[in-house]
């Protein structure tokens, strides 16, 4: 068994393909458990069977066959392994983003020739790799495109570059597909200027009430700042249209430039709040606002999503550690104490030898304490399948 890491040339390459294939045409089929998603569930088991971390849960699944229980498991499980993919191939997106190769003037020798050869492979394997990651991540990868090579390579050339894989988010949306440089009393339909003919751009008060408490108040003095700012400005340049002290000049331009900063770094916080809550949405229920449908909150955050992909494509494989990490922090004891994770691997560890203790008479007390267990592990999002089989068992016994 294995991490995706670990995996290495062909059987890399080929296992992201089917990994991308599973994403784009069974993964929205299974979370909603339309027609055909157990055909889909199957194919995903074999995604997850070579890795240590679903191992158990691959065998124990085509044990029981009791996949409606396990569709919230294996959808956390694949967006572990989609986290795997963009931590581990953050290098093919550095080359693919980078500048191709591109052969000198003049006759080659042996020795560059050998040196064309080795470039234009690992253009052709990253090219297979940053098509299956764009469905993975989510991401748009443009492939920089290079001069022609001679006639005799042209063949391999077309075959490695294939068709535009990923058209950058330039030609059909705004440089800022968020809130940035919106006024926040400003109608959306009254900006005229080039960013907002490419798309539209949400108002500050359409996603006002997806920000945290104390963001949505650092919004509300947006208006503040930006009338400071132009006020500031302007005593700053009619002084120094007027011959004014320096000084005084400089102190007025300060204070309109610290006031620019401020609603700016606002506008940053909003972007990156959003594109954060994009991921969460899409892992856990909870995280769809009152109001609110998880397709309409989707819909609302992905601009946000994107802008912060298109800055970092790492960014949504550190969302997820960062998640994953506030999760962990976030999990109470059945007391209500806040546990670490080495107290939590000990409690899971207790739980399992309870569930699993050979030769113990069923009792009422015992089963009552076995559906308290599974209550708490699910309010912890842990898996409990397995306990879950051995209540049914107990209680028919019992």
């Amino acid at each position: 068994m294995k991490e995706y890491r670990n995996l290495q040339g062909k059987e890399r390459t080929a296992w992201l393909d089917r990994f991308g294939q599973f994403i784009a045409e069974d993964y929205a089929n299974v979370k909603a458990m339309g027609n055909g998603w157990r055909e889909g569930f199957k194919r995903g088991l074999a995604l997850l069977e070579s890795f240590s971390v679903s191992e158990r849960f691959v065998r124990d699944a085509r044990q029981f066959m009791d996949f409606e229980r396990r569709v919230k498991r294996l959808c956390f499980l694949i967006e572990e392994l989609r986290r795997q993919v963009i931590e581990a191939e953050g290098d093919v997106l550095a080359r693919v983003a980078g500048p191709q190769y591109k052969r000198g003037r003049g006759r080659p020798t042996a020795e560059t020739l050998a040196v064309e050869r080795k470039a234009l492979a690992q253009q052709e394997a990253d090219a297979k790799v940053a098509e299956a990651l764009a469905v993975v991540s989510g991401q748009e990868v443009e492939m920089p495109k290079s001069k022609p090579l001679p006639e005799s390579k042209v063949e391999q050339k077309v075959k490695m570059q294939g068709p535009d894989l990923f058209e950058m988010a330039e030609k059909n949306e705004p440089r800022n597909n968020g809130i940035t440089e919106l006024r926040d009393n400003e109608p959306t339909e009254s900006r005229n200027d080039e960013k907002s003919v490419s798309a539209p751009t949400l108002h500050l008060q359409d996603v006002k009430h997806f920000l945290s408490a104390e963001l949505a108040e650092r919004v509300d003095s947006i208006a503040m700042l930006r009338g400071r700012a132009a006020t500031e400005s302007e005593m700053a340049k009619s002084l120094a249209m007027g011959g004014g002290n320096k000084e005084e000049i400089a102190a007025h331009a300060e204070e309109a430039a610290k006031c620019v900063k401020a609603y700016t770094d606002i506008y940053d916080s909003v972007d990156k709040e959003l594109a954060m809550l994009y991921v969460k949405t899409r892992l856990e229920a909870d995280a769809v606002v009152e109001g609110e449908s998880r397709e309409s909150q989707l819909d609302k955050c992905k601009p946000y999503f994107d802008k912060a992909v298109t800055a970092d494509p790492t960014f949504e494989g550190k969302a997820l550690m960062q998640l994953q990490k506030k999760n962990e922090a976030g999990v109470l004891s059945p007391d209500g104490v806040p546990m670490s994770k080495a107290d939590k691997a000990a409690l899971l560890h207790r739980y399992r030898s309870f569930f699993f203790r050979k030769g113990v008479k069923v009792t009422k007390d015992r089963v009552k304490k076995m559906e308290d267990i599974i209550a708490y592990l699910k309010s912890i999002n842990e898996p409990c399948e397995e306990y879950e089989h051995i209540l049914e068992e107990s209680k028919k016994k019992l």
